[in-house]
């Protein structure tokens, strides 16, 4: 697959069945899925960090470059003289009016330019969650407020199994939304019910691709444990979070807490009440989001332990140590 082409898809430039093509074809190749995700790691380079500063020595090199061009400029404006030709007017006072403008602007336009866009991919990310946190109020109406089922184990037993109950119900028009635009990893793939259930027998191989990129770039709300019995989430309380940026990954061997969708510097969260916050940590009212009161990623210990997974996390994994 070529670069074009994965770029196409990155940018959401192409035609839908040009799309549904490339979805297919990364859901085969895992080489390509690695390639994409490096374009788009390539292409946020400059959103990763809100507070990025221009190249070093930028400004001096800008000022003595304008410097040697200033002697140079004066020594041709003396040979010109030598032979009778009027000198250049452009004099050092004026090189020194062009240097202070070029100084200034890798200084304060860089950052500026780097903070608009990280701002930008946040904006496009909560209306993204907007979109998600309608599908799943709409899946609650009809489910007298049960919000899709994460299983404790099992074929629908990972966070990410939430997008599997949206398209069941056709509530996903477009899985494009379950990608942040300021994430890493531009890949998802949301399965039938059915092509998951095949995948566990047939192909037990693919299984552990589908889980990790069904939820797309996002965490979800897993259910919890209260005396030795596994319950999902009901939609009861409005201040209750249901999707974020996608937790980070022990395998990510960083020590930030946040989520890797916005250069580790906070993420969103989708609450029940259709509302997305920007949390510079994932520690809300005392509540780390993230992992549960036992500090693992799993099922929460209460009704009131919340934790959102990333899409192959599962409420009861074999090393729970439980």
């Amino acid at each position: 697959m070529s670069d074009e082409d994965l770029l196409g898809y990155l940018f959401d430039a192409l035609e839908l069945p040009e799309m549904e093509r490339i979805e297919r074809e990364l859901e085969n190749d895992p080489l390509a899925r690695d390639r994409l995700e490096e374009l788009r790691r390539v292409n946020r380079l400059l959103a990763e960090d809100d507070n990025i500063d221009p190249p070093m020595g930028l400004a001096a090199n800008t000022l003595n470059l304008v410097q040697r061009q200033i002697v140079a400029d004066d020594r041709a404006a003396v040979a010109v003289k030598e032979w009778g030709e009027p000198a250049s007017k452009m004099r050092a006072v004026d090189f020194a009016v062009v240097a202070s403008v070029l100084g200034l602007a890798a200084v304060l336009v860089f950052p500026a330019i780097a903070t608009l866009r990280g701002d930008q991919a946040r904006l496009a990310c909560a209306d993204g969650l907007r979109s998600l946190g309608v599908a799943i109020n709409t899946y609650a109406n009809t489910e007298s407020g049960q919000l899709p089922f994460i299983a404790p184990n099992g074929v629908m037993g990972n966070a990410g199994a939430f997008t599997v109950a949206l398209k069941e119900r056709e509530l996903i028009t477009n899985v494009r939304h379950l990608i942040c635009p300021g994430s890493n990893a531009g890949v998802v793939l949301v399965p039938s019910l059915d092509e998951l259930q095949k995948a566990v027998t047939a192909d037990p191989d693919r299984l552990p691709t589908l889980r990790r990129y069904m939820g797309g770039s996002y965490g979800y709300l897993m259910g919890f444990d209260q005396f030795g019995i596994y319950y999902g989430r009901r939609l009861v309380d409005n201040a209750m979070p249901l999707i974020s940026d996608r937790p980070p990954r022990g395998e990510e061997g960083i020590s930030s807490p946040n989520s890797p969708n916005h250069g580790y510097s906070g993420q969103n969260i989708l609450f029940a009440d259709g509302g997305v916050r920007w949390l510079p940590s994932p520690i809300w009212r005392g509540e780390n989001y993230f992992i549960n009161n036992a500090g693992t990623v799993a099922a929460g210990m209460s009704p009131s332990d919340l934790v959102l997974g990333m899409s192959e996390a599962s409420p009861h994994p074999p090393n729970r140590g439980q």
